[in-house]
């Protein structure tokens, strides 16, 4: 009996397959797609309450950050104080949003910071720029003791998803600049039509072997605004194709 027992738990392990390179990378930009678009989306909608407010010409800096499971936006006036404050909890839903007019805490002050020191350099780098027609968004999320700062861009354009113009900063704690890449060689918006499904061409992306966060976060931003999208195609340069479908909330890769 033993032996049986032995022999099933064998082939049960031979059985069993690991997940490939592919899938676990797939998994894990998945999962970052999904927090850059928590803090995205968290943005867009206390942004829309706050710049129709009565302080909404009082502001000067903004910041979006995390707070165990919600995400906070806050929004300062010259001398840094803030002075409006919305919440965000993790299914998306808007929990609080107002005037509040008190000092910053010591987190805020930092991320502040940190945000300013970032751009500042980023700035003189001289590499990013705010696409024809729309804005550059920032996000800054915490990773290995620092952060990493995304760019991404924005439109202010009706039925275009803009994809593509965007860009990965490693700051450390300070917000000093450590490293850098892009992952789209241009900003690529793609008019909106009647079909479910987007492609973005190889000639959009750069060398990276995968598709990528901000892909997934850009896409589940506007496809909350066009209901009719579900899936969208990326095809990069290496000649690898794959699809993100957002009622699965998978990415795959599909085969030539």
């Amino acid at each position: 009996m033993m032996k049986y027992i032995v022999a099933v738990l064998l082939l049960a392990n031979l059985t069993i397959s690991k997940p490939s390179e592919r899938e676990v990378q797939n998994d894990s930009i998945l999962r970052e797609g999904k927090t850059l678009y928590k803090y995205e989306k968290a943005t867009w909608l206390v942004s829309d309450l706050a710049y129709k407010s009565s302080i909404k010409n009082e502001i000067r800096h903004s910041l979006t950050y995390a707070q165990n499971d919600t995400i906070v936006v806050i929004y300062t006036d010259k001398d840094k104080q803030l002075i409006y404050e919305g919440m965000v909890n993790k299914d998306g839903k808007l929990i609080k949003s107002g005037m509040r007019f008190k000092p910053l805490t010591r987190e805020e002050r930092h991320l502040l910071a940190v945000r300013k020191n970032a751009i500042e350099q980023i700035n003189k780098m001289d590499i990013v720029k705010a696409p024809s027609g729309g804005q550059l968004n920032i996000d800054i999320i915490p990773h290995n003791g620092g952060y990493k700062l995304y760019a991404l861009s924005g439109t202010l354009q009706e039925n275009i998803v803009p994809f593509g113009n965007d860009y990965l900063f490693y700051i450390d704690y300070n917000g000093n600049v450590m490293s850098w890449q892009k992952f789209h060689n241009e900003y690529n918006p793609l008019t909106l039509n009647q079909k479910s499904q987007l492609s973005i061409p190889a000639a959009s992306c750069t060398n990276a072997p995968y598709i990528t966060a901000t892909d997934i976060c850009t896409f589940q931003l506007y496809a909350d605004m066009y209901p009719q999208l579900k899936s969208f195609d990326v095809e990069t340069t290496q000649g690898h194709s794959f699809r993100f479908d957002r009622e699965q909330n998978r990415i795959m890769y599909v085969k030539k």
